[in-house]
């Protein structure tokens, strides 16, 4: 023992003081100058060389449960180890030349159970790893899979706690605590060299991610009977095994590798270890101990020797890269994240062999790799995805291997789906499991088959023994147990094996059965099962002849039975213990462990260099494979770089390094932290939460943060009445250390900070909480009682440098990021509310954070533009909350703080255009709006009444949000909240109203008005409101001259789209048409006039009787007086946004009405707005007609729908202004405004027909409903009309067309354009015929609609007959009080304005009309089904209709046939033609009518005839005599008549009389006294006829 500590020292020694001779070159290694003469370079070389050797050697023979006198070797040392030379005539590092010795010291004593001989090799592996890593890559990543991990998982029992404790302590000082080390960089490189290299295809060589997921297990797992609890110091029964003569520690007390950096370390002390007593031996191999110490230990490493570390490495480099963070702070907070100093280079190497070890351990790669040059991050993300497919491909084929295989070349993972391509994976990839291989390749299918043949063709067994070759071949995979498989894996063996060892059988059936038989021996052999074993007599007797009939020589048989039965073929992975562990002492299973450990890391060694080397070999695998006679070669490579080893310069790697394993170290930090208490336990944890949140913040991983914020914020949790422990406190603290350093990075987790601060500030501040005094001494009682938490605790939260360390915080936030203070602000605003709700009730409510939100608001406000508006539109929603709050203290608190804010904001200089003050005052115009506190209203108000007479002049877009919050105000239900914002605005007209104007506020003052004259509530100030309107008017003439365009600050047209936002949307797009037209045009006066235009235009809408009367005339009295200033453009602008949407509720059904919702207020509005509307409409055309003459079409259209109403007054209300609308302008209408009218009538009667009453009767005659009767005739039927007149008013007479339109008011719209139930069925007549084909039959929904048609539809017949006839200062309903003249003497003047081709198109309308009552009245099957539809209870007919329309039409021509204007007497003929031939037909008509109709209808029909007979009485002689032959012998057949009225008889005689004097029969006509009656029986009937 003696012997192998001293060489271990020895070792130790070299690797301290001269390290840099391990980076020479083996010929230079000593200098000539310091050899004797005699003795070559060489020779010195292979001295020192020879030395480590036996070093190494001689510890091999050390047993360490023996006395040292004792030796024996329980390790076959490899002869090639040994005598292996090197090659002197090559360049050579040292390290090269002694790596073998060096790495098999390692593995021979780094499993020792001595404490002493552990600890010297940790030290010798930690020289090893820091000075050397870069040429022992492959002999690393063994010794840490095989070694170290498997000692600091300790699964197995034979791991002593000594050797976990000492691991431990040796890797937090080989990574936290060398200065020289970089262990930050040392662990980069371990990720980037292990766990990113996809040839290491074992989740086992993920090295980084296993150590600290184990260092995480280790820290969290529980021990059964050892000591718990979190305290580092063991008791005084701790089981830590101790010796005579000193403790374990002082007798390994040797001093750590970094303060051996040129030194040597102190000389350790074997004098107590010559002999062992059972109690010592027994402490030796003892697996327990103090597990809190080793838990410890645990953290510290992950502490300070893995987080720490890291953040270190990184941290410069992160804040270099990241220039627009708060470098110089974070800089100098360094050293309070991480510890130690940053190792970048190795700084192991003398002045001149730097290059050697850079060019060594040069990060460029070759190969396998890819190509990479550097470290690149974004190249080793995809070497980690790369490899993470691969393991998952691995996976998959371990449990599915046709499924994994599939998955393997998806993922490009395997070139092709080629057999040597996936046989090469199989053969050349760790990880698989050789029973799967073993099934996969033994299935029958042939793409299997293929693939074992190439597996096979891939290994090499040329000049290699037979059963070496069959143990190699199995060692591939394991042989599957089918018989079938077996015989194929045989058969392509000893194809293979035949094929490179010609001559040793004569054929490959010999092979093949040779192998079988081998098997079969094997199993025999060694299967517990077989009770009777085979003999060597049995074997040589079942293989006789099997070498063509042949027997193979015996000693051959002989030698191959003997090996088989003394050395099982078998995996290595399945080979079986030598011994049962607990059959043997303590001290053998100890050894034996440690033997087995060490001896599968030199074949893991041995296996690693071999894979390699077949890899990185080009053409191996094509011309062979892998060589299987290096069997016995060396586990270690003897020269050359043992792998390309990466360097480590980006800190971007550590991003997927915490990625990886934040999951593990959050689990050990926080389970470590919930049992930690006492004071170092807790720093310890802590530190862990600070490099753990600080990486996640480098990196901006929100996941990760939030983890750790959230659980380090439960850990700071502090409350009065609560248990406050010491830890608690150390969590605030880190807490707010945090967020001063990494508070531009924390995003969202601001909250915990908040939360933390909140809860100090209610700590330290009692008396502020939300209880009463009376639970406040019962909480202290109850505390001291329990002792729930320490005096001094408390003392140090509440102490004056706690309070410093919150300020800064605060006042540092103008040094935050804009993200980072939005994420600040956020959390400040939702602990302020947590803290409002929960003391909402108290007396003393909590608003700490509030006025912090207030401090941030006042240091942040100089912030850019951009930023402070992130921020407000974060504040704001905030203060609108608190500031309506129930709780009055609250929300004056909130509001008088805002106002502060407001002063203080407007003192910063606003640009044009910019609305920064609308943004912050809004939460003035929200208080106004949601608050249900008139007190509150009435500050807020006070608040804008002090901001406008302090800061007037600094108000820009801030008067915007002033009148939006007075607009509120006003809508108040409170008469002093009305009252006193209506003030204000009386005081902003008198004092400030040039500033609103100027800044673009002028649309948003009126809107204002109009919001107090929609107050229904205070008529007494809508009536002021709207006189203020009023008084604006001049004000803004005056103040429009005096600005010129030039100076003007704010856009007209923006002020206008502002102002036609708020429009009324009409049906026909009105509103889109006037915000466009706004938009374009330039008129300066527009500007201003548009919005008080357009508020008398809401006032008219909305307000109530007396204050929208005056708001009408208003309008028009602005409109008349600026007419000459306003442009063509803002008069269409005016027009359409302002004048004609006041009509648009009549192109509206009743359910879609906007501005009148009640029946009533629709009622009133009709009957008094409505009518004034129109007549002052009217008016103002009249006056300005030469201006407005564009807009003529919208009057027209206007007065169409107020003639389609279903109210009967409105309809004839309409009519009348149409027909003063066209008096009135006669004279300026032009043709083609007379075309407009025309058109206009046109529309009228095709869109009151009700084309509905045809459909195709003949499809479906439906049956007579049930009590319905065939209806009567003759007397009868006057009995049930009169009948029928006096049932309930929804029953239908016999005319349709007759029946009082209020009696019919329908939910419909006549406006075919917008009425889904009167679709556009135009009803086609073919030679007179209607055609019915095809035309559905009406529904009862659409029967309403029909009745209602037909009685419009006789309205407009009226009236434009009334137009055509009469002036507007008669009464239509009175015309047979009109002149008692003859037909000529009616009022003339629009007929003569009008030309012929407009009179025959309006005339044309009345025959349109006529033609489809008549054709309906004489479809009686048609009437009959609609009878028995059971929609009317008698015939239906439209005989009205047809008389009116009749009338009209020979009254209108007959006047243009005897018309003696030019233009009429050029087309008397043409107008003849149309009169003449219809009058025949009428005659005929009613002559040829039976009598009970002609009964029923005489009274109808009777104006018709007198029409008729009294016009052609007129006729000139030459029409008289050339029409006569017609129309005698009908006009004779009326006196065929029974019971013929006077007035008939009267019309019948003139008419006589004139065909006797027009053929010569009478010479003279009666005298005047005859013939004076009949002139005015003519005029009476046709005025009667007209009256229809």
């Amino acid at each position: 023992m003696r012997t192998k500590l001293l060489s271990l020292h020895l070792i130790h020694t070299i690797m301290c003081s001269h390290m840099h001779l391990f980076f020479l070159n083996t010929p230079t290694l000593f200098t000539a100058s310091s050899a004797p003469a005699n003795e070559s370079i060489d020779a010195k070389k292979s001295s020192l060389s020879d030395s480590i050797d036996g070093l190494s050697i001689e510890m091999e023979d050390m047993d360490p449960a023996t006395p040292m006198t004792t030796t024996s070797s329980h390790f076959p040392l490899p002869s090639t180890l040994i005598t292996t030379a090197v090659d002197t005539n090559t360049p050579t590092l040292f390290i090269h030349a002694i790596k073998p010795y060096l790495c098999l010291c390692l593995t021979r004593n780094a499993v020792s159970v001595v404490p002493q001989v552990f600890d010297v090799s940790m030290e010798i592996f930690g020289k090893v790893f820091v000075d050397l890593r870069v040429f022992l890559k492959r002999e690393i990543s063994v010794i840490f899979t095989e070694i170290l991990l498997p000692i600091l998982e300790s699964k197995s029992t034979l791991i002593t706690f000594h050797q976990r404790t000492s691991l431990l302590k040796i890797l937090s000082s080989l990574l936290g605590s060398s200065p020289d080390a970089g262990g930050g960089r040392m662990l980069v490189e371990i990720y980037l060299n292990y766990d990113c290299d996809p040839l290491s295809t074992t989740t086992k060589e993920n090295i980084w991610e296993r150590f600290v997921t184990l260092l995480s297990r280790l820290v969290t797992q529980h021990h059964v009977g050892g000591s718990g609890g979190g305290s580092p110091n063991p008791g005084p029964n701790s089981s830590s095994p101790n010796y005579q003569g000193g403790s374990l520690n002082a007798a390994v007390s040797g001093s750590s590798i970094h303060n051996t950096k040129s030194s040597v370390i102190r000389p350790m002390t074997t004098q107590s270890l010559t002999s062992f007593t059972k109690e010592q031996l027994k402490e030796l191999y003892s697996t327990n101990g103090d597990f809190a110490e080793l838990k410890r230990r645990g953290v510290d490493v992950l502490v300070k020797g893995v987080l720490g570390p890291l953040v270190h490495w990184g941290w410069d480099k992160w804040v270099a890269s990241n220039g627009d963070m708060q470098s110089q702070q974070q800089q100098q907070s360094t050293e309070q994240l991480s510890s130690g100093e940053d190792a970048a280079s190795l700084e192991l190497l003398p002045d001149g062999v730097s290059g050697t070890l850079a060019g060594a351990g040069s990060s460029s790669i070759t190969g396998s790799n890819g190509g990479l040059n550097s470290d690149d991050p974004m190249q080793f993300e995809v070497l980690r995805t790369k490899k993470q497919n691969l393991m998952e491909g691995i996976k998959a084929f371990n449990i599915k291997p046709k499924k994994g295989i599939q998955l393997l070349l998806d993922n490009k993972l395997i070139a092709s789906r080629t057999s040597n391509e996936i046989a090469t994976f199989l053969l050349n990839t760790e990880g698989l499991d050789k029973i799967m291989i073993g099934e996969f390749l033994g299935e029958p299918a042939e793409e299997n088959v293929a693939i074992m043949h190439a597996f096979v063709d891939h290994q090499d067994f040329a000049s290699v023994p037979f059963v070496t070759a069959l143990r190699n071949f199995l060692q591939r995979f394991r042989l599957p147990g089918e018989a079938q498989k077996i015989d194929r894996y045989m058969l392509k063996f000893a194809e293979r094996f035949v094929l490179q060892n010609p001559g040793k059988f004569s054929s490959a059936d010999t092979a093949y059965v040779l192998a079988y038989s081998v098997i079969m021996l094997n199993t025999d052999q060694h299967n517990a099962q077989v009770k009777k074993r085979m003999t060597k007599a049995d074997f040589l007797k079942n293989n006789r002849g099997i070498d063509g009939e042949q027997d193979l020589p015996a000693d051959l048989m002989e030698g191959i039975y003997d090996e088989i039965r003394t050395n099982e073929i078998v995996l290595k992975d399945e080979q079986p213990a030598v011994s049962e562990p607990g059959k043997l002492p303590t001290s053998v299973r100890f050894e034996k462990a440690s033997e087995s450990m060490a001896i599968k890391t030199e074949e893991r060694l041995k296996a690693s260099n071999q894979r390699r080397a077949q890899l990185g070999s080009t053409g191996s695998l094509a011309n062979g494979g892998t060589s299987a006679s290096n069997e016995e070669d060396a586990p270690f490579n003897q020269s050359g770089n043992s792998g390309v080893f990466y360097s480590a310069t980006h800190h971007e790697h550590l991003k997927s390094m915490f990625e990886i394993v934040w999951m593990s170290v959050f689990t050990a930090l926080s389970s470590y932290l919930q049992d930690a208490e006492d004071a170092d336990s807790v720093a310890l944890a802590l530190e862990g939460f600070k490099h753990a949140i600080t990486l996640a913040c480098m990196f901006d991983l929100d996941l990760e943060r939030k983890a750790f914020m959230s659980t380090l914020g439960k850990f700071a949790q502090i409350s009065v009445g609560s248990e406050i422990r010491p830890k608690n406190l150390e969590a605030v603290k880190v807490l707010l250390e945090m967020s001063r350093v990494l508070g531009a990075r924390l995003g969202d987790g601001w909250m915990e900070i908040v939360l933390c601060i909140s809860n100090l500030e209610k700590l330290q501040s009692p008396e502020g909480s939300d209880r009463s005094s009376t639970d406040k001494r019962r909480d202290s009682v109850a505390a001291k009682k329990e002792n729930k938490y320490s005096e001094e605790a408390v003392a140090l939260a509440t102490s004056q440098s706690m309070t410093l360390l919150v300020d800064k915080i605060f006042t540092s936030s103008v040094r935050l990021s804009g993200p980072a203070i939005v994420g600040f602000v956020k959390a400040l605003c939702a602990v302020s509310w947590d803290e409002i709700t929960s003391s909402e009730t108290s007396t003393h409510p909590r608003m700490y954070c509030l006025q912090r939100l207030v401090e941030i608001s006042y240091y942040n406000m100089n912030r850019i533009r951009v930023e402070w508006s992130q921020l407000w539109s974060i504040l704001g929603p905030h203060f609108n909350k608190v500031a309506t709050h129930s709780n009055s203290q609250i929300s004056f608190f909130a509001l008088d703080k805002l106002r502060q804010l407001a002063m203080k904001f407007l003192e910063l200089e606003e640009l044009p255009n910019f609305k920064f003050q609308r943004d912050f005052l809004r939460p003035f115009e929200y208080v106004l709006g949601a608050s249900r506190d008139f007190k509150m209203k009435e500050m807020a108000l006070m608040c804008l009444q002090q901001l406008v007479q302090g800061k007037s002049k600094a108000l820009k877009s801030g008067w915007k949000t002033l009148f939006g919050s007075l607009e509120k105000a006003s809508k108040d239900e409170n008469e002093q909240v009305v009252t006193l914002a209506f003030d204000v605005v009386k005081m902003l007209f008198k004092s400030h109203f040039e500033s609103v104007s100027v800044n673009g506020a002028f649309p948003d003052y009126v809107n204002c008005l109009v919001s107090f004259c929609k107050n229904r509530r205070f008529t007494k100030t809508s009536l002021q409101s709207v006189e203020l309107m009023k008084q604006t008017v001049p004000v803004i003439v005056n103040l429009q001259k005096s600005i010129s365009k030039a100076s003007s600050v704010v856009d007209g047209k923006a002020e206008l789209a502002n102002a036609s936002n708020n429009s009324h949307k009409s049906a026909n797009g009105h509103e889109e048409t006037a915000v466009t037209a706004v938009l374009t045009t330039d008129d300066p006066n527009f500007r201003f006039m548009f919005p008080i235009l357009f508020g008398f235009y809401e006032v008219t809408m909305t307000c109530e009787l007396e204050v929208r009367a005056r708001g009408l005339t208003y309008l028009f009295d602005v409109l008349k007086s600026q007419a000459r200033e306003l442009s063509r453009d803002s008069w269409e602008v005016i027009a359409k946004g302002v004048l004609f949407p006041i009509f648009d509720d009549l192109k509206l059904s009743r359910q879609e009405h906007r501005k009148i919702d009640e029946r009533e207020d629709l009622t009133v509005w009709l009957s008094t707005t409505l009518v004034q509307a129109l007549r002052l409409l009217v008016d103002l055309f009249t006056n300005q007609f030469e201006i407005l003459q564009f807009a003529c079409e919208g009057v027209l259209e206007i007065m169409m729908a107020c003639m389609s109403q279903e109210n009967e007054t409105l309809a004839r209300i309409g009519s009348t202004c149409l027909h003063q609308f066209i008096e009135n302008n006669l004279e300026k209408f032009d043709s083609a405004l007379w075309d407009r009218i025309c058109k206009t009538f046109v529309n009228l009667f095709a869109s009151t027909s009700p084309n509905l009453l045809f459909f195709d009767y003949h499809a479906q005659i439906p049956d007579a409903p049930g009590g319905v009767f065939a209806p009567p005739e003759g007397d009868e039927a006057d009995q049930l009309e009169q009948q029928t007149r006096d049932e309930e008013a929804e029953e239908e007479d016999r005319d349709v067309g007759a029946e009082n339109m209020n009696r019919h008011m329908s939910a419909t719209s006549l406006n075919q354009s917008s009425s889904p139930n009167f679709p556009s069925d135009a009803l086609v007549f073919a030679d007179g015929v209607p055609q019915l084909t095809g035309r559905a039959k009406p529904n009862k929904s659409e029967f309403q609609g029909i009745i209602l048609k037909c009685v419009l539809h006789l309205l407009v017949v009226q009236t434009l007959h009334e137009i055509l006839t009469t002036s507007v200062s008669k009464s239509s309903s009175n015309l047979t009080a009109a002149d008692n003249g003859v037909v000529g003497s009616m009022d003339e003047r629009i007929y003569r304005s009008m030309s012929v081709k407009h009179l025959l198109l309006l005339v044309g309308c009345f025959e349109r009309s006529y033609r489809f009552a008549e054709a309906f009245n004489k479809d009686t099957e048609l009437r009959l089904a609609l009878f028995k539809m059971g929609f009317m209870k008698q015939l239906p007919n439209l005989l009205k209709q047809e008389c009116a329309s009749i009338s009209a039409y020979i009254s209108i021509l007959f006047k243009m046939v005897v018309d003696e204007q030019q233009d009429r007497v050029e087309s008397r003929l043409e107008i003849a033609g149309k009169l003449i031939p219809l009058c025949h037909q009428v005659l005929c008509n009613f002559n040829a009518m039976e009598p009970g109709i002609k009964n029923r209808n005489l009274n109808a029909w009777k104006p018709v005839i007198i029409l008729i007979l009294n016009a052609l009485t007129e006729l000139d002689d030459k029409l008289f005599q050339q029409y006569l032959p017609i129309l005698f012998e009908e006009a004779m057949s009326i006196l065929l008549q029974p019971a013929l009225d006077l007035e008939v008889r009267i019309a019948l005689h003139a008419f006589v009389i004139r065909v006797g004097f027009s053929c010569g029969i009478i010479r003279d006509p009666v005298g005047a006294e005859d013939a004076a009656p009949a002139s005015v029986l003519v005029s009476a009937s046709t005025n009667e006829a007209a009256a229809i």
